[in-house]
């Protein structure tokens, strides 16, 4: 059995880098009643393969986004009620278009973040991801998809345990062996599928 598990790490190391994944946003954190400009960020395309989509679901408590149109990509709409009268928020939105498979690219937005109660604890918003391409699919859900943590004080401690932009912004680092893992052991999240 160890054996195995060994064989598995080692598979997954030596992978890892080959499949696609979106490294989160490069932006997590945000305080309520704000405006958070951050970017979804895709390192690279799927076992030699381009990405050519990038769907995002919204989370309901977000009833304003504004996705960044990307020179050579098309983004589409689509919409939900959100109970207050006539108005519509964006409930998913994708891009579609084609990007090399060794060629990193921020997919950015402008999120409104609602005034959230965070006086008893951070409030965590998940934005469920997949990333498309020519051969294999990354569905990313439930806790390991992209998310913002609307908390009371954006402090130092964050940038001393996040890898941060040069504006010290806070990034999420996935990796294809933690990918495997959480498949391998039942953990929800992660998905391969190959097409």
């Amino acid at each position: 059995m160890m054996m195995k598990s060994t064989l598995f790490a080692l598979a997954a190391l030596a992978l890892q880098g080959a499949y696609a994944h979106t490294s989160g946003f490069t932006n997590e954190f945000a305080l309520p009643g704000t405006t958070l400009t951050t970017a979804l960020a895709i390192r690279h395309g799927c076992i030699g393969s381009p990405t050519i989509e990038v769907s995002v679901i919204v989370p309901e408590e977000i009833t304003t986004i504004k996705p960044v149109e990307l020179q050579n990509w098309t983004l589409n709409f689509e919409y939900r009620n959100t109970g207050q009268g006539n108005n519509q928020a964006i409930s998913s939105f994708r891009w579609t278009g084609y990007l090399n498979p060794g060629t990193a690219q921020d997919f950015g937005m402008v999120i409104d973040i609602p005034n959230l109660d965070v006086s008893q604890g951070n409030v965590t918003l998940y934005f469920p991801t997949v990333q498309r391409c020519s051969n294999a699919t990354i569905e990313l859900t439930g806790e390991e998809a992209p998310h913002i943590t609307v908390t009371q004080k954006i402090s130092d401690e964050y940038d001393h345990h996040h890898d941060g932009d040069e504006s010290g912004a806070p990034k999420m680092a996935g990796s294809f062996a933690n990918m495997m893992a959480a498949s391998m052991l039942g953990g929800a999240g992660y998905y391969l599928l190959n097409n």
